[in-house]
């Protein structure tokens, strides 16, 4: 698996390379990187939606996400399903994971971005808070598998609404910081 991940990862490089740039590039002026970060956090402060955006997708990070590191705890203490069954759990997130990046790219440009975002941040806190109480493996694997809806589904209304909110020129800055705010999760399975 890890041969077949590094190979993967060779061959998006390999497709990178050879995308061709685009737009003029002639006028940029260079910039360190802090007074890049720094262009980025001012801009994101500045526009309240990108700002409000960028606080939920903190918060949700820090306290939705690091679910997963708990997982072998659920599967070997309260679950009692093992190694097996932790497979079978993060195959449930995973299979939930596909079932939400193919139907959100079903929707097209959906008009109500903002709306399915909450939907799917206040439907992961609730399955949270349900899956945290199961001691039935099969209904854990259900909740489970809409956690894994949930989690891929805010991931990707967040990522996609920043974008289109950031003007073209700040859209890799922001980007950058949400990149940098995702690596935050670990924080919150600390507690």
């Amino acid at each position: 698996v890890y041969f077949i991940g590094a190979i993967l990862a060779i061959v998006g490089v390999v497709f990178l390379v050879l995308i061709p740039e685009k737009g003029n590039h002639q006028g940029k002026v260079k910039t360190s990187f802090n007074a890049d970060v720094m262009d980025g956090i001012k801009y994101m402060y500045q526009n309240k939606s990108i700002f409000t955006l960028f606080i939920l997708i903190v918060f949700t990070t820090v306290f939705a996400h690091p679910f997963q590191f708990l997982l072998p705890i659920f599967a070997r203490d309260i679950l009692k399903v093992g190694e097996v069954g932790l497979g079978w759990m993060m195959g449930a997130i995973g299979i939930g994971a596909v079932i939400s990046t193919l139907v959100l790219a079903s929707l097209g440009d959906y008009p109500r971005k903002s709306y399915l975002l909450l939907g799917f941040m206040g439907v992961l806190g609730i399955l949270l808070g349900v899956f945290s109480f199961s001691t039935i493996f099969a209904f854990s694997l259900i909740i489970l598998l809409m956690l894994g809806i949930c989690s891929t589904g805010f991931n990707t209304m967040s990522n996609t609404m920043l974008q289109s909110l950031s003007s073209t020129e700040m859209r890799g800055r922001v980007m950058g910081i949400m990149t940098i705010a995702f690596g935050l999760a670990p924080l919150g399975s600390m507690p």
